[in-house]
């Protein structure tokens, strides 16, 4: 269903919020730039623990490969909270961007 309806603005997640997504069994997006420096986004299971993310990989893999040559790297967690009458399709999301 299209909609024009503004969706309502953006708000900072609570801690609780930030610990309850974290604790969820769903996949991570991670982010890496290719060697022609575009961006690759691939889902990859995740652990967050004592402040850390662990994410399972081997060293072959390309996304792996990306972060070696170039150690920039995105991480987005978001979870669907279903759909409004007006058709908006608010979820709740976690943004990481750093260096591998």
């Amino acid at each position: 269903m299209a909609t024009n309806d503004t969706p309502p603005p953006a708000r900072r997640l609570s801690p609780q919020e930030i610990a309850d997504v974290l604790k969820l069994t769903i996949p991570a997006h991670l982010a890496t730039l290719d060697p022609t420096g575009f961006p690759r986004i691939i889902p990859l299971w995740f652990l967050w623990e004592d402040g850390s993310f662990y994410l399972s990989s081997g060293p072959q893999s390309r996304h792996v490969q990306d972060l070696v040559r170039d150690s920039r790297a995105g991480l987005g967690i978001t979870v669907e909270e279903g759909q409004t009458e007006a058709g908006y399709r608010p979820f709740r999301q976690i943004m990481v961007r750093g260096y591998w």
